[in-house]
């Protein structure tokens, strides 16, 4: 019983110490194009259209052999003086989402000058801490410029 109880103790130990772990090798990714957006979207069940830019990313797994194609715009004015005030001083009127964003772009629509994508939006909560409200979204966005190199945030402004 001692022997079956020291094995036992021997074996949670080792698993313990990292011997039952086995860490899975990390993907190999390389990143391929990066591509800077502009122009509108609106919710699909508001259609009030809004002025968005942001960008997409294309990265190719090399481990996998898959490519993956996302990103996302932000409303150009989401947080200006002018659209906080108007948001506090009616807080029922409709207010176009902070963010949309795209998780699975076709690879068709990745390569083209103008692009229609549809996304979900994200509004800012109204108590400004947790989630808000999550809605299907369509973009009509120009692809203003291709870098076969991720920005820095200082180059992006």
């Amino acid at each position: 019983m001692a022997l079956k109880k020291s094995m036992s103790i021997y074996c949670l130990s080792i698993c313990l110490l990292g011997g039952c772990s086995q860490e899975e090798p990390k993907d190999d990714n390389k990143f391929v194009q990066h591509v800077s957006l502009k122009r509108s979207c609106y919710e699909n069940h508001v259609k009030q259209p809004a002025q968005y830019s942001g960008s997409l990313v294309h990265w190719h797994n090399l481990t996998k052999n898959t490519h993956s194609y996302y990103g996302s715009v932000h409303h150009d004015e989401a947080l200006s003086h002018e659209n906080l005030m108007r948001t506090i001083e009616r807080p029922y009127e409709y207010t176009p989402p902070f963010i949309v964003s795209f998780w699975e772009v076709p690879p068709s629509e990745f390569s083209k000058q103008e692009l229609v994508l549809e996304g979900i939006s994200e509004h800012v909560a109204k108590d400004g801490r947790s989630e808000g409200p999550q809605y299907k979204a369509t973009c009509n966005l120009v692809a203003i410029e291709r870098l076969d190199y991720l920005p820095s945030l200082r180059e992006k402004n």
